[in-house]
């Protein structure tokens, strides 16, 4: 049941695609058309020009094509019309407008036709499209005619192009594809970042960095890579040449440099193809095993992010941890934090409580306090012997007297 579904389904879009009508009964092809051609085409030529947009000279071309073929397939030798005749025809429709040729529409229709014509004969059409050169270049694109439009050493030569376009490498892309490239590409950068007038010859070191990559059809993006991870390793002290040399090569994004220092354009701007680069490269670091270069990678990454060669989402997209991770290193820091609180307990001088500032001011205050009421008592004291000893001189002068 589903099958004849199926099937009536398709015999109805079928015949929406090409009415019967279309094919029994000549609207544009008519007998008049086909006995006085000569005159007729030209007329037709003008009809088709006339018409202004391209649905509709895409419908006229439909039902012009689909009567063509249905007289072909006829085969009526005794008929005034031939294939070259149509041939002509057709040429005329393509180049017989003054706004451009119509190669393209009128291909593309005439492919789509003789796709959807059933029971077309392929040689007679064959025939006809061997006859139309200007409708080759679409022939070949698009239909299953161009495989017959060819002799033996024809197809021998397509072959040999199509293995040349299509499987043959044209940039190296491995490092052992073409190892004296990238290796005289490597030797150049450590000549510079071992030139102490490197900042002087930028552009001199860039040249040369395009005449290898051209000499020896280097991939650009190998060769970016490359150029990161030698570049790491002098990041430290070298990062200005390093960025002079990134901003004036074709690497650096000179038209949507990243601004990182605006929360909201964290994602705008900068070399995507170099960030997923980096960020590559960040993954497949071991950081417990490689730990010095992961960290000069970081530096250089960080350096990249504030210059504005990447943004800074791009890599963190690409390198932020997942929530087991997360998970994991917070409760190590708990963990680790915990156990340094805990270190003092065993000694006693440790837990030992410290005085607070109000208890300091208290004693300060009390210590003054004695120091005065110390004071006081040494003045009475030698205030009363004062008074003694004048009591005395006093009692012993008047006895003189006397």
């Amino acid at each position: 049941m589903t099958t004849q579904t199926l099937l009536s389904r398709l015999d109805a879009l079928s015949r929406q695609v090409i009415s019967p009508g279309l094919l029994n009964q000549a609207t544009i092809l008519t007998e008049e058309t086909i006995t006085n051609w000569s005159e007729r085409s030209k007329a037709l030529c003008s009809d088709f020009i006339a018409l202004e947009s391209n649905d509709e000279k895409e419908h006229w071309l439909k039902i012009l094509f689909i009567e063509l073929f249905d007289f072909i397939n006829q085969g009526d030798e005794g008929s005034p019309l031939r294939l070259s005749d149509i041939a002509l025809f057709i040429e005329e429709l393509v180049n017989g407008d003054r706004k451009g040729s119509q190669a393209s529409l009128v291909g593309k229709m005439l492919i789509a036709v003789s796709s959807s014509v059933p029971n077309i004969k392929d040689t007679n059409t064959i025939s006809l499209c061997k006859l139309i050169p200007s409708l080759h270049e679409e022939l070949f694109k698009f239909s299953w005619i161009s495989s017959k439009l060819l002799n033996k050493e024809q197809t021998t030569l397509l072959r040999h192009l199509l293995k040349k376009s299509k499987y043959e490498v044209k940039k190296y892309n491995l490092l052992v594809e073409n190892s004296v490239g990238y290796a005289q590409l490597v030797a150049l950068l450590l000549l510079a970042y071992y030139d102490p007038d490197n900042s002087l010859k930028v552009h001199a070191y860039l040249e040369e960095m395009y005449h290898i990559m051209g000499k020896y059809s280097l991939d650009s993006i190998r060769s970016l890579d490359v150029i990161l991870n030698v570049s790491c390793q002098f990041i430290t002290e070298e990062y200005q040449f390093f960025i002079e040399f990134l901003q004036k090569s074709d690497f650096w994004p000179s038209n949507h440099v990243a601004d990182n220092s605006n929360y909201s354009t964290l994602n705008v701007g900068g070399n995507m193809i170099a960030a997923n680069i980096i960020s590559f490269n960040l993954s497949q670091y071991k950081e417990q095993v490689d730990k010095e270069n992961h960290q000069k990678y970081m530096d250089m990454c960080c350096i990249l992010i504030n210059t504005g060669f990447i943004n800074f989402y791009s890599i963190w997209d690409n390198v932020k941890p997942d929530m087991e991770s997360l998970q994991k290193y917070t409760e190590d820091l708990e963990t680790e934090l915990e156990a340094e609180s805990t270190k003092g307990i065993e000694n006693p001088l440790a837990m030992a409580a410290a005085l607070s500032t109000e208890d300091e001011n208290n004693e300060d205050t009390a210590l003054v306090k004695d120091d005065d009421k110390d004071k006081d008592k040494a003045s009475e004291t030698s205030n009363e012997a004062d008074l003694k000893d004048k009591q005395k001189n006093d009692t012993l002068s008047f006895g003189k007297n006397f």
